[in-house]
Parts: structure tokens; C-alpha cells; sequence
């Protein structure tokens, strides 16, 4: 005579949930041992836009602030910025979180993107900031070049090989001036 096995009975939500819990992170410590990379700073207000061989992080954060300040004149939020970009997309979609990295100065659009974003807030591409992304640094650019910002600051690139007291010197002399927060 055969036994038979006895059939477990089917798992439901409940008994599961209760054998396995499930961690999920929330933001508090969702990044706990790992560094994080200094953002930029925006610079005060009433300075001019960042050059175009400005970082890319100063160009990112300026677009995003640029695309913020519109935003908020339509009183749309990301969802609807995406929602009315798609309409100007190829593929007639734009993802809410594509909007989020460019709001946190993440990333750039492309030129599709940036088409679709002017097209939905009726305003020029110009009017986003810059249009064209900085070149690498090359062999044809200047050793230093100092540009005014306005305000009683200055955008400074340095372009040359120096001895490393000098470059030590150079990097306590920049974090002395950037504004404490």
C-alpha cells in the first residue's frame, strides 16, 4: 500500500510576507557607507550663466535651474513636462524619470529631448542655457584663461603641467574661496 504525500497548503501573501521579511531602503539609508560625490554649488545669485567650457557639472546645474524656472511659469510638474514632451517625441514618450535627471542637474538632454522639452514649454532652445556641450580639453586650449562672472567672481581654467606644491598651493587657495553653506 502506497502513502501518499501530504500537499502543503498554498503560500498566501500573508504567510509569506511573515517568512521572508522584505527590507526595502528608504532614503535615510539607502546610501549608508557609501560616499557621496560633492554636487555643485550653485553660485550666488545675480551671476551670469556658466562659459561654455565651464564643468559639465555647472552647465548640467544651470540647465536644470533654466528648466525648473519654466516649469514652475506653467505650473507643471514632472509628470506633465514628460507627459506633454512625449507628445514632441518620435516615439510619442517621455519617461517622468528622464525629467528627473535633468531637475537634478544628472544630465544633459540630447538634441531630441531638448527639441521635444522647447516644443512643449513653447520656448527656445536658447532659453534653456546652453546648446552645445563643452569640448575635451585639448592641445589648442589657452593655459589659463580667467573670465568674469560678475559679482566679484571669476570663472578660472587652468590648462598646464605645474609642479605639485604649486598645484597644492592652487587646490587650498580654491577651497578657502568656494563659499561655505
Amino acid at each position: 500500500m502506497m502513502t501518499r504525500k501530504r500537499k502543503k497548503p498554498p503560500k498566501t501573501r500573508a504567510r509569506k510576507a511573515a517568512r521572508t521579511p522584505e527590507v526595502k531602503p528608504s532614503d535615510s539609508n539607502r546610501h549608508v557607507g557609501v560616499p557621496r560625490t560633492p554636487a555643485y554649488q550653485n553660485p550666488p545669485p545675480g551671476l551670469v550663466a556658466p562659459p561654455p567650457w565651464a564643468p559639465i557639472e555647472a552647465i548640467r546645474q544651470d540647465f536644470a535651474s533654466h528648466l525648473q524656472a519654466h516649469m514652475l511659469r506653467k505650473g507643471w510638474n514632472q509628470s506633465e513636462l514628460a507627459r506633454q514632451a512625449g507628445l514632441h517625441m518620435p516615439s510619442g514618450k517621455m519617461g517622468r524619470d528622464v525629467v528627473s535627471g535633468y531637475l537634478r542637474g544628472r544630465n544633459l538632454p540630447g538634441p531630441p529631448h531638448r527639441k521635444a522639452i522647447c516644443a512643449a514649454l513653447g520656448i527656445s532652445s536658447e532659453d534653456l542655457g546652453h546648446t552645445i556641450l563643452p569640448t575635451a580639453t585639448g592641445a589648442n586650449a589657452p593655459p589659463l584663461l580667467v573670465t568674469s562672472a560678475g559679482d566679484g567672481y571669476s570663472w578660472v581654467r587652468i590648462n598646464m603641467t605645474l609642479p605639485a606644491d604649486v598645484g597644492l598651493r592652487i587646490q587650498q587657495l580654491v577651497e578657502n574661496a568656494r563659499p561655505k553653506n
